[in-house]
């Protein structure tokens, strides 16, 4: 008998791509999330947030019987400003679901949670979180919440900067790419916590399968990609390179600019991530997943798709 998996959030995104992976594998039960808004902020509030006869109620209704039950729900706008839904979808949901899963008797549990709740230091596997704007601080007490509260094995899986034909930030970062401002700190060889949603999916996988023996935080690995080669692959052209010190002013700026701004926190990010990239250790999966495509190859397919899906806008 094949083992069930329960995917919520597997009409969106991530859970969509999760949800189609395991399918060769799995029984899988693709199930929409309950839409939660708290005003609540404290981690004490945030746990009475959870509603337990709403829990017993989802639990007994689609997950009788589920074996894994994966998290790939939430607001995932890092510009987004909304607190109350950002803290319903991604910081109360999480623990709303691994009680409704220890309820249903599943083994256990997988959160996709993400990087950005270590802001813009070397990203670890560690319970340091320095999360910089209202996305990242609800991801972040989501996490807390899993570690203080989930009755269940529960793993918490940080991908990095997801990419696929569908998600507007792809489309964003591809018209930077191909535009007259795409720009890399010089010598543009910083690595890029860029990823395909297809590798995703895998690590999700993955994860789920050896949940019982995985930390409790596991962060996707290094895809091979660096700044130049993300501005350079998806614009079909090479970057203007930045001076150093010029690129960290203008960084420095967008961030002091956002300190005031607040909703401008997330850009400031982006901008920074665009000309410096971001460091990760190596973890748990680096070693796990199947061999990584090269950089090139997945940005140039995800290029390729691109400009045929603008094409056939056109026409």
């Amino acid at each position: 008998m094949k083992r069930v998996v329960a995917v919520v959030g597997a009409s969106g995104f991530v859970g969509s791509a999760v949800a189609e992976h395991l399918a060769v594998e799995y029984e899988v039960r693709r199930l929409v999330a309950p839409r939660l808004q708290v005003q609540a902020t404290s981690i004490s509030d945030l746990r009475a947030a959870v509603d337990l006869a709403a829990v017993d109620a989802y639990a007994e209704q689609y997950l009788v019987g589920v074996n894994l039950v994966v998290n790939a729900a939430g607001l995932a706008t890092a510009t987004a400003t909304h607190l109350p839904a950002l803290l319903g979808a991604n910081a109360v949901l999480p623990l709303f679901l691994a009680e409704a899963a220890h309820r249903a008797q599943a083994d256990s549990y997988v959160h996709v949670s993400s990087a950005a709740v270590q802001g813009r230091g070397l990203l670890t596997e560690s319970e340091d979180m320095r999360p910089e704007n209202p996305y990242a601080v609800s991801k972040a007490l989501g996490e807390v919440l899993l570690r203080r509260y989930s009755p269940i094995t529960t793993v918490r899986y940080r991908p990095t900067s997801v990419h696929g034909t569908s998600r507007p930030i792809t489309r964003s970062l591809v018209k930077v790419a191909r535009s007259p401002v795409a720009v890399v700190a010089g010598p543009g060889d910083d690595p890029s916590p860029q990823m395909p949603i297809a590798r995703l999916a895998e690590a999700v996988a993955l994860v789920g399968a050896e949940a019982g023996s995985a930390p409790e935080v596991v962060l996707h690995p290094w895809e091979g990609a660096t700044t130049e080669t993300v501005m350079s692959v998806l614009g079909g052209k090479d970057p203007k390179q930045l001076p150093r010190t010029i690129a960290r002013s203008a960084v420095a700026g967008a961030y002091a600019t956002a300190r005031i701004r607040k909703g401008l926190l997330g850009h400031a990010r982006r901008l920074d991530m665009l000309l410096f990239g971001q460091e990760q250790a190596a973890g748990w999966l680096a070693s796990r997943l199947g061999p990584r495509p090269s950089a090139q190859a997945w940005l140039k397919s995800l290029a390729d798709a691109m400009s045929a899906s603008d094409q056939e806008e056109l026409d």
